[in-house]
């Protein structure tokens, strides 16, 4: 859902309010920009992507649809290389390491990208 932690899967919903009460902590300033997307969703970011600069996963695809992403506004107080160490540090795969940066996102480090998103689960360690 746009704007809003309340479809991701809860372990990982966990984890990204840690990440985000600790860099709200350090001064900055969070927007959740997206979390859960719908295949209907995802399909108009695929169709436009050329006009995004951000990379788009093709519909079915994405950790989003599965409630395994997030993308997040940051004001800027804060680094994106420390943002993106304290996302690490909570157990989350930061975008802005990936081969084709996407620095606003956020994943479970466990999603299996290329493989379907339908039944991927946030399942703990231990």
């Amino acid at each position: 859902m746009k704007g809003s932690l309340d479809d991701l899967q809860p372990a990982f919903r966990a984890r990204v309010e840690k990440m985000i009460a600790h860099v709200q902590s350090l001064g900055d300033t969070v927007t959740i920009v997206w979390g859960y997307r719908s295949t209907a969703e995802q399909t108009i970011l695929w169709n436009n992507r050329a006009s995004n600069p951000n990379p788009v996963a093709r519909p079915g695809f994405s950790p989003h649809e599965a409630g395994l992403a997030v993308d997040l506004h940051f004001d800027g107080s804060v680094s994106r290389s420390a943002v993106g160490h304290a996302a690490i540090d909570f157990g989350l795969r930061w975008g802005g390491g990936f081969q084709h940066p996407d620095p606003p996102h956020f994943e479970w480090p466990g999603f299996i990208h290329g493989q379907p998103a339908a039944g991927q689960k946030a399942a703990e360690e231990g």
